[in-house]
């Protein structure tokens, strides 16, 4: 009876420790139900990956679109098992020592949630749901929308045009002859110089496409509101007001008197204005992009497209006198002289260049440089007309005025050969997934422009005077004069991705 109790006793020992050795050696052919594995032969594309704590193990798993394992690695405590011939229907199979949890510089969420069985494309196109582009690398731009729209504030500055003394002035009791002509001692320049060289508002529109991750159209509009640099100057004969030039009848400098004590009266008005906008379309298409110190991004393209640049600028002078008793024109008599000088630069060409891109989390630094080369079609307009007023009211009018008189009057146009490069640097920081603050620094340098500056000749043959016919040499003289014009200003803005 005992005998029989011992050998009972030692049946149910021996398949306890049967039962035991089964259950240690099994190995599940899915992970637990809550992290149940995907068909490795989903046509969607996944990148998942899980961290245990380092007393769990460790294990990677990243899946290409074909759904072949492009990396399987393991560390202590953890392992994998993935057939080397992957085909349907056959699953990966994977155990490890606990329980995974996610790595949030890849996911951010439970590995098998819902949020995360959604495609993770990798077409460029969209975030991995961090608002951050840290996973999704340079080259895929993930951060970015199809469809983008930046609008910025624009505080630029632009070469300001030179022109010669345009008023000067002299102190009482200075001789009649003497009046503020250059090179007399006494004479000060009232106005002329550099013009509407001052800070300019304006700005800019970008509206771009994302064609695929490597390539993008864009487009491009900015505009400077109107400068306006202006004098005017209203004086009884005190201060003393004059119009320098130089007198080819006399060989020496001269100047016209608007308004002198006893004797004339009179106002004067100079005023400039000034305009610059640009627009164009062009391509870019990637030549390298990748990562560098982990999580730190760049890319690098080439920029191709057509550019468009326009500037616009006119230069008046408008001087009244009204003569004394005591002038040699009878009292009451009325002289009104104006001389303008306009000019316009519209420059079509090629626009060839580079942008690099550099991005660390949600910080992004662009630099794009860019040249144009293309052609500058100019145009040079002056004109000017005087009249003249007796003390009865009969005016009489004449073609020409001061600086412009018949010898140069007209219309001119001339093209030619002109390079604009371009450097623009920007930082942006992506506030939200769809939207980005942006500022930044650009500078332009544009050959060969004409400005009204330029184009006046003061060396004046006064023969032509009240539309008298000329006699000697002439002047002034139509000579076209080009200048090299610099602009730079910073920017601020925001882009909003769709």
């Amino acid at each position: 009876m005992v005998s029989r109790f011992h050998g009972i006793l030692a049946g149910l020992v021996s398949l306890a420790v049967l039962q035991s050795t089964f259950a240690v050696a099994a190995v599940p052919e899915d992970p637990p139900p809550s992290y149940r594995s995907r068909d490795v032969n989903s046509s969607s594309s996944t990148n998942r990956s899980y961290r245990s704590s380092p007393s769990q193990g460790q294990f990677r798993r990243d899946y290409s679109r074909s759904g072949s394992p492009r990396v399987a690695s393991t560390q202590p405590g953890g392992n994998m098992r993935v057939p080397e011939n992957i085909g349907p229907p056959v699953r990966s199979t994977e155990t490890w020592q606990g329980e995974p949890t996610p790595d949030p510089a890849f996911d951010g969420g439970g590995p098998y949630s819902s949020s995360n069985f959604a495609p993770n494309h990798d077409d460029g196109y969209f975030d991995d749901g961090q608002g951050s582009c840290n996973s999704c690398g340079a080259c895929n731009n993930c951060c970015r929308g199809p469809i983008y729209a930046r609008g910025e504030y624009l505080l630029w500055w632009l070469t300001g045009d030179s022109t010669p003394a345009l008023v000067t002035t002299s102190p009482a009791g200075t001789p009649r002859a003497q009046a503020g002509v250059l090179g007399q001692p006494n004479t000060s320049v009232l106005f002329g110089g550099k013009l509407n060289s001052d800070a300019r508002s304006g700005a800019r529109v970008v509206l771009g496409m994302w064609l695929d991750p490597n390539a993008r159209l864009e487009g491009e509009w900015f505009g400077l509101g109107q400068n306006t640099a202006n004098f005017t100057q209203t004086s009884s004969g005190t201060p003393i007001l004059a119009r320098p030039f130089f007198n080819l009848t006399t060989g020496a400098q001269d100047s016209n008197v608007i308004a002198f004590p006893s004797q004339l009266q009179g106002a004067i008005n100079v005023s400039e204005t000034s305009s610059f906008m640009g627009a164009g379309i062009h391509a870019t298409q990637n030549m390298l992009c990748g990562d560098y110190c982990g999580d730190r991004h760049y890319r690098v393209d080439f920029l191709y497209g057509f550019r468009y640049l326009r500037l616009h600028e006119n230069l008046t002078i408008n001087d009244s006198i009204t003569a004394n008793a005591a002038a040699t024109v009878p009292a009451n008599t009325g002289f009104t002289t104006t001389d303008a000088f306009g000019t316009s630069n519209n420059f079509y060409g090629l626009n060839l260049g580079m942008t690099a891109e550099s991005r660390i989390e949600r910080w992004c630094f662009t630099s794009i440089g860019r040249l144009g080369l293309g052609g500058t079609s100019q145009n040079v307009n002056i004109s000017g007309n005087s009249t003249a007023t007796t003390a009865n009211g009969q005016t009489t009018s004449f073609n020409g005025g001061l600086l412009a008189l018949p010898t140069n009057i007209g219309s001119y146009n001339h093209s030619g050969f002109t390079v604009v490069p371009q450097l623009e640097l920007k930082l942006a920081y992506d506030l939200t997934q769809n939207f980005r603050f942006t500022f930044g620094y650009d500078v332009i340098y544009w050959s060969r422009v004409v400005r009204p500056g330029g184009q006046i000749d003061t060396f004046v043959n006064t023969s032509q005077a009240s539309g008298q016919p000329l006699v000697g040499t002439p002047g002034p003289r139509f000579t076209l004069h080009e200048t090299d014009l610099w602009i730079q200003g910073i920017s601020a803005g925001g882009e909003l991705r769709f």
